[in-house]
């Protein structure tokens, strides 16, 4: 039967869909799947935009400091 697995590492946390070949998934396995790879590309994007406005606050500070 398929199973989503749950892995935990330094990485981060890691989600994949275990099927032995020719097993059929059914449709709201395919649904929460593709839920959980959306869900994993916003958080990449929330991340990266923390960062990109971490980066332009200190930016900002040194500037206001400079002038």
């Amino acid at each position: 039967m398929p199973k989503f697995v749950c892995k935990v590492d330094a990485d981060g946390i890691r989600i994949h869909l275990d099927a032995a070949d020719g097993e059929e998934i059914s449709a709201e396995m395919v649904n929460a799947w593709a839920a959980l790879r959306q869900s994993n590309g916003l958080h990449e994007i929330a991340y990266r935009l923390m960062g990109i406005d971490n980066a332009l606050n200190t930016l900002a500070d040194a500037v206001e400091r400079s002038g």
